[in-house]
This record gives structure tokens, sequence and C-alpha cells, in this order.
């Protein structure tokens, strides 16, 4: 038994719980724990004492070799200032002809500055200088992007609203 806010496993037993799968001996034995518990293969945590669904147990995102779980993901950046609890989603992705899976990462963010390379200010050693980038947003010298995103969105969220919104190439607004 987890405590509230950790993410686990759902398990089910009970008496209006299946006693397996019809001719599937294996799929069965898969499915059930040694003291008889039923494996959904959902992940949940416990929220307020409401238990909420956030992924599959399987639900996993390979980047050149590394396993990467979705529910982890999500858990952290949950847990962000600014990112609304519940809707946030991360997922593979896999462009054609590509060796490996990339990461989607959906949420509802406080605000989103899609930067090139050169705009993240870096120390000698290579650490990204964080204060220094918070110190530019506060004087304004990232307005143009923050105003590109803001119309991206107002449009993304009149199509969707209008149901026409379709997949398309991805593009930038910087």
């Amino acid at each position: 038994m987890l405590g509230e806010g950790e993410t686990g496993e759902l398990q089910l037993a009970g008496p209006m719980i299946t006693p397996g799968y019809h001719n599937n001996e294996q799929a069965t034995r898969d499915a059930f724990t040694a003291d008889g518990s039923f494996r959904r293969g959902d992940l949940g945590r416990l929220d307020e004492g409401r238990l909420i669904l956030v992924g599959r147990s399987k639900d996993s995102v390979i980047v050149n070799g590394v396993n990467y779980f979705s529910h982890e993901i999500e858990t952290l950046l949950e847990r962000l200032d600014g990112v609304a609890r519940s809707y946030v989603a991360a997922f593979p992705t896999r462009t054609p002809g590509s060796d490996t899976e990339q990461l989607v990462v959906a949420f509802r963010p406080a605000l989103i500055l899609p930067l090139p390379q050169d705009a993240f200010p870096k120390t000698s050693l290579g650490k990204i200088q964080r204060a220094l980038m918070r110190r530019k947003l506060g004087t304004g010298a990232y307005e143009e992007v923050t105003r590109s995103v803001a119309g991206l969105v107002l449009r993304l969220r009149s199509l969707v609203a209008s149901g026409s919104a379709r997949t398309t190439s991805r593009s930038s607004p910087c």
C-alpha cells in the first residue's frame, strides 16, 4: 500500500474479479500476483482520498535505448509551479526515418519560451544561467517570443474549438 500522492500499480481483489482469461493460462498467470490480486496494468495514485489513474504500467518512452516511464515524467512535471495537475501527458513519437523515439510532453504551463540554442546563456563550465534568463524575462527580453507563442496558442484554441484542427508539420514560432 502506497501513501497519498505516490504512484503505483493498481491491483484488485474480491469476489467480482475475473478468475482468469478464457483458454489462456499464461495470460492468467501474468495477470495475478502471488496473493491472488488482479493486475489491471493501470498506474494510479491517491489524490485527496480519490483514486486517480495516471497511465499504464507499460507506458514508456525509449530514447536512444534508455527507458523513461511516462507516469514518472508526468508526476515530476505536475510538481512544478504553474503546471496544472492531472493535465500532463508524456508519450513517444517517432518521425519517419528516425532511429529513435522522441519525447512529447503535453501540459498546461503558465508560460512557454521556445528559444533558439544561442538564447541559453551558459557558464564557462556549460551550465545554463537560469537566474540570468529569469532576469531577462523580467525585463521583457523575451517579449517577442512570448507574444508569438500567445498568438499561436490563441489560433490553436480557436481551431480546436471550431473543430477544424488538423495535424500539420512541425514549425517553431521563433
